[in-house]
């Protein structure tokens, strides 16, 4: 009787189908897995432009930056560069657009090229110095979103919420980078994922 020797190609069929079978099933969960710990440094940069923002309310008689101050490049245009000297962040010399600090940026925002951060502030109405706010004047900061993911995602669902602080038809655009979620940092500074954050979430009164 002759051993039989390797295996047969039906053999080798079965085996292949059971790896592509495991294959499909554990690829989206290691998928889901990455975004989840994307999630967290984008949750953990959150936080540190909470801390950043709050040293900046302390300062500045409880008022909150503007989100558009006006100003130069790097030099208090935007409210990311007037909270800078608390993140002790440096800017680029040759391109101030762009902060040279990985706290501004979700690690799932893959076209930085072209925007400031990967961070807008809800409340802010682009153009308009007057929507600093003081931190006595919100009602629910536990429960109100100052700070959520947003501009250009290559890899994100998007949509919009109205600006609520100015009443006018001007939106935010809010990016879903995280399984269809977004970090949120409400106005006592910390910071929450939700799946679908709603303007309420962002309302002030």
């Amino acid at each position: 009787m002759r051993s039989k020797n390797g295996f047969t190609l039906i053999e080798l069929l079965v085996v292949i189908a059971i790896i592509a079978i495991l294959a499909s099933v554990l690829f989206p969960v290691f998928a889901k897995a990455r975004e989840k710990a994307r999630q967290g440094t984008c949750a953990s940069n959150l936080k540190q432009i909470g801390t950043a923002t709050q040293m900046y309310v302390q300062d500045y008689d409880e008022y909150f930056p503007a989100s558009y101050p006006g100003g130069t490049l790097g030099t208090g245009r935007y409210w990311f560069d007037l909270i800078r000297p608390y993140t002790g962040v440096p800017f680029n010399s040759t391109n101030p657009r762009h902060p040279l600090s990985s706290i501004y940026y979700c690690p799932s925002h893959m076209n930085r090229s072209a925007e400031y951060t990967s961070y807008i502030y809800v409340t802010g109405n682009s153009g308009e110095p007057r929507d600093s706010i003081r931190y006595p004047l919100i009602q629910r900061p536990s429960e109100t979103g100052v700070i959520t993911e947003g501009w250009s995602c290559v890899s994100a669902r998007a949509y919009v919420i109205p600006d609520v602080a100015t009443g006018t038809n001007a939106q935010k655009t809010l990016r879903l980078r995280h399984n269809d979620g977004a970090n949120v940092l409400y106005y006592d500074g910390h910071v929450k994922f939700l799946s679908i954050p709603t303007p309420d979430t962002f309302k002030i009164n």
